[in-house]
């Protein structure tokens, strides 16, 4: 579905030559929903409005920009073909990552993560992790070896990646949900607190089997743990298991592959210290939406290379499966899209890996045409990072040891083609019974922030994923304890 032969840059300069501004007038968000299409209608009149005074206001605090930018919001509501001209400039014409970050980064003010912790479930548990990646951890393999894993890429891959002058990162942070207070959870929360630590007084329950580690989405450019903590703590109310949401390095400051290397190694953390997550990790899977469906794949993959111990699956929401400036037959969606404009688009892959992009494209190109193409085979190295990009070109051999996977994909999102193509990979290796695809109708992308406006789509979208979270954990719970290795250990 992907016309890799056609430049990016010659489909938007064309494009750009439409009268665009018409889409994002007056009937902007006509295709969805109604409680979807106004609530969408605020978000494009909230950017449109922000763009204005931004580059005046840019380093004024947050609410103040938001002052200046409610009375040019007034001004955009009367006259709705300005507001289209605006979003045009700000989104295409002149397409800013500054702009584009802090935008999308006023989900994580605190008016805005207060009221996720409103509209979401009540959870006993919600606390900042912080791991210290300044030493590898020492991994046990699934072959009785033991193997390193690294916080950061190699320096060399710093260099050639991250520019000569980028400086590592030695620690991440983490978000812990957890419906009830498990055993474990205290004790590590005391190891982290001063003498002022005062114990709960909430009953403490048995350890978990299950986990989850959840990687956010965001374009690889924007937003935390805090700005999806809504459905993220519905989720633990439904599943009754703790959850681990990363807060990966952010690009452009942190661009590819370092995001991937502090995904993998906060999963091979919470693999270690899981009873303090309280969880005995006898089955864990990994969740991740648009950016962080891309991660969740990418440290499956990584730990089937590693042989460490992976996630009993993996489910995927609306994910950025080839992360490639090429048109595809629902990237033309972003012509219109209020949350993943064309120009939006082009700017997160740009700053999470342009110099992966533009050092392998011919490469890319070969291997989306044919998997097992001649490709790389002297530079092993530079063939894994290709697919730690783009989940998409992974070797057969790894995409046949995948575990159980399910891809809740959007009918009217720019990505709707990586989830299709991927799950047709997966298809072609005869994976059928444990691979799933639903495509839910009239939904955009990032709809998972968007069910507490009263959209029911939305809402049964979440709730179905639940359900495959909820049967997956079932499923490595059954296979952990009916394999060899399990008994054994018991």
């Amino acid at each position: 579905l992907f016309f890799v032969d056609i430049p990016m840059e010659q489909v938007v300069e064309k494009l750009l030559k439409l009268e665009l501004s018409v889409l994002y007038g007056d009937k902007h968000g006509y295709q969805y929903p109604p409680r979807l299409r106004q609530f969408l209608r605020v978000v494009i009149l909230a950017a449109a409005s922000y763009s204005k005074t931004y580059a005046k206001h840019q380093n004024d605090h947050p609410v103040t920009q938001l002052a200046h930018a409610y009375f040019h919001g007034v001004r955009f509501l009367m006259k709705p073909e300005q507001k289209g001209e605006r979003v045009v400039q700000q989104y295409h014409v002149n397409a800013d990552i500054d702009f584009l970050k802090s935008f999308w980064s006023l989900t994580d003010l605190p008016v805005a993560t207060q009221f996720n912790a409103v509209v979401g479930a009540s959870v006993e548990v919600c606390r900042v992790i912080t791991i210290d990646g300044s030493s590898p951890l020492v991994m046990d393999t699934m072959d009785g070896k033991t193997t390193e894993v690294h916080f950061c890429p190699s320096a060399e891959e710093c260099k050639v990646y991250c520019g000569e002058n980028y400086t590592p990162a030695t620690t991440v942070t983490a978000r812990l949900i957890s419906y009830r207070a498990l055993k474990g959870q205290e004790e590590a929360r005391k190891a982290e607190s001063s003498s002022s630590f005062q114990p709960w007084k909430k009953k403490v329950n048995p350890t978990s089997p299950y986990l989850i580690v959840h990687f956010h989405g965001g374009g690889f450019v924007a937003q935390s743990s805090a700005s999806h903590e809504a459905y993220l703590r519905d989720w633990a109310k439904a599943l009754t298991c703790p959850i681990l949401s990363i807060d990966y390095g952010l690009a452009p400051e942190h661009p590819f592959p370092v995001g991937v290397c502090q995904s993998f190694y906060a999963y091979c953390w919470a693999l270690k210290h899981a009873e303090e997550l309280g969880s005995s990790a006898k089955s864990v899977i990994c969740v991740g939406d648009s950016a962080g469906g891309n991660l969740a794949s990418v440290v499956t993959i990584r730990a089937l290379e590693e042989r460490v111990q992976g996630p009993a699956g993996v489910v995927m929401l609306y994910p950025a499966l080839f992360l490639q400036l090429c048109p595809s037959p629902s990237r033309f969606i972003s012509l219109m899209d209020p949350l993943l404009p064309i120009g939006s688009l082009q700017l997160c892959l740009g700053a999470y890996c342009e110099r992966v992009m533009e050092q392998y494209h011919s490469e890319v190109v070969a291997l989306h045409k044919d998997p097992l193409a001649d490709v790389l085979d002297s530079d092993p190295a530079a063939r894994r990072r290709l697919h730690h990009k783009s989940p998409l070109i992974a070797p057969d051999e790894l995409l046949a040891k995948f575990p159980a996977c399910a891809i809740m994909a959007s009918e009217l999102d720019p990505l709707l083609d990586d989830s299709i193509m991927f799950v047709r990979r997966m298809r072609s290796l005869q994976r059928v019974a444990d691979v799933k695809l639903k495509v839910s109708t009239l939904l955009p992308h990032g709809w998972l922030n968007m069910y507490f406006v009263g959209d029911k789509r939305s809402l049964q979208a979440s709730n179905e994923a639940v359900c495959w979270m909820k049967q997956m954990l079932a499923n490595g719970l059954a296979d952990r304890s009916s394999s060899p290795m399990s008994n054994d250990a018991n």
